[in-house]
C-alpha cells in the first residue's frame, strides 16, 4: 500500500538494513511523472510507515528517475535511524560537544636542514667540483662522508661544493656528481589531530572554522608535547540537526612565527 497519495509502492518495499551505526530504510515507488511532486516529503521528515521498532527515523535523501517514455517515474526515499546509545545519535549530542581523533601524518622538510647531521651527506644533493688541471689525487679524502660544505684550507682553491652545474665556472669541472640530484626534501612523522565540534547555530561553527593557518593547540594532544600545532584545514557542514565545525591540527617542532600567527 502506498504511503503517499497517487504513488504505488514497489513489490518487496521497504527494505531495511541495520549495522552498529543505526538503521536504513529504503522505500521504492513508481508514479506518473506529474504526480511525483504531489506530497513529496521534505528532507528530515519522519518515516510515515508502521515500523515502530525504527523510531526517530528521518529521510536523508531521495532520488527520482524518469522511466523510458517519460510518462512514469521511479522514486526512492531513504530514511536513516541512528540506534539509541550510538554516539552518532543526535539526541546524545550537545551544543559545543567536541570529539578528537588522531592519525599519522607527515611533513616535508628541506633536505639541507639535515646538514651537519651524521645521517646527511653533502654528495647527496651537492656536486664536488675541481679546478681544471688539478689531479684527482688531491680530492678531499672524506668527500663521501662530509656533512658540511667545508674543504680543507690547503686545497680550498682547487676544490669546492656546488649546488648546480650552472654554478661551475668555465675553468672548473664536476669531479663527483650529486647522487640525489633533484631531491630537495624529505618526510618526517607529524601527527594530525582532527576535531569535531557540534553547534546549534551555524554562526558558532563558522567562527571556529575561520582561523586556518594559525598556531593553536587542540583540546586533546594525545600525549604529544614539546612542539607546536597549526590549524591546517577546516570546514563546516550540517549533520543530524547540528552544525559541525571540523578542524585539523598538525604537529611540528616549531612553526615559523613570521608566517603563522
Amino acid at each position: 500500500m502506498a504511503l503517499f497519495e497517487r504513488w504505488v509502492e514497489d513489490h518487496g518495499s521497504p527494505s531495511i538494513s541495520v549495522d552498529e551505526t543505526g538503521s536504513v530504510i529504503t522505500v521504492k515507488y513508481w508514479a506518473l511523472w506529474d504526480d511525483v511532486w504531489i506530497g513529496l516529503p521534505e528532507i528530515r521528515s519522519s518515516y510515515p510507515g508502521n515500523l515502530i521498532k525504527f523510531n526517530d527515523t528521518k529521510m536523508t535523501n531521495y532520488s527520482i528517475t524518469n522511466r523510458p517514455g517519460g510518462e512514469y517515474a521511479n522514486i526512492v526515499l531513504v530514511y536513516k535511524s541512528p540506534q539509541k546509545g550510538s554516539s552518532s545519535h543526535p539526541e546524545e549530542r550537545k551544543d559545543t560537544a567536541t570529539i578528537h581523533t588522531m592519525s599519522d601524518g607527515s611533513l616535508e622538510k628541506s633536505i639541507e636542514t639535515k646538514r651537519g647531521d651524521n645521517n646527511y651527506k653533502m654528495f647527496w644533493n651537492f656536486s664536488l667540483a675541481k679546478r681544471n688541471g688539478v689531479s684527482t689525487g688531491t680530492r678531499p679524502g672524506d668527500w663521501n662522508t662530509q656533512t658540511e660544505d667545508t674543504i680543507p684550507e690547503s686545497i680550498s682553491a682547487d676544490w669546492k661544493w656546488v649546488k648546480d652545474i650552472t654554478d661551475v665556472e668555465k675553468d672548473w669541472s664536476i669531479d663527483q656528481a650529486a647522487v640525489k640530484k633533484g631531491v630537495e626534501s624529505y618526510l618526517i612523522s607529524s601527527p594530525i589531530v582532527s576535531e569535531k565540534t557540534y553547534h546549534k547555530k551555524q554562526s558558532s561553527a563558522d567562527s571556529i572554522a575561520s582561523n586556518n593557518n594559525t598556531r593553536a593547540t587542540p583540546g586533546n594532544t594525545f600525549g604529544k608535547s614539546g612542539g607546536e600545532w597549526l590549524i591546517i584545514s577546516s570546514n563546516v557542514y550540517f549533520e543530524d540537526g547540528f552544525w559541525v565545525a571540523e578542524r585539523q591540527f598538525q604537529f611540528a617542532d616549531i612553526w615559523d612565527h613570521d608566517l603563522y600567527n
